[in-house]
């Protein structure tokens, strides 16, 4: 799944870095607050937030800086 800003806004580089940043942190806290049933492990590192659900499935949200896009990788994509 992709999301891209580009087609929608234009963002500068350190702009788009800056609301990734924050949307990533954000994510990540309210994950690591109120967890969901089926996650067992949240972690952000380097703009990537990881999330390791039960039955070992991962996925992995991380910033493409210069495309200006959110990757999401799942165990079904």
């Amino acid at each position: 799944m992709l999301l891209s800003l580009r087609r929608f806004c234009t963002l500068s580089t350190s702009q788009y870095s800056q609301k990734v940043s924050l949307l990533l942190d954000s994510l990540s806290e309210q994950l690591e607050t109120n967890p969901a049933a089926f996650v067992e492990d949240v972690s952000l590192s380097d703009g990537v937030l990881t999330l390791v659900c039960k039955g070992n499935n991962t996925y992995v949200i991380n910033k493409q800086t210069p495309n200006l896009q959110v990757w999401l990788s799942s165990p079904f994509s």
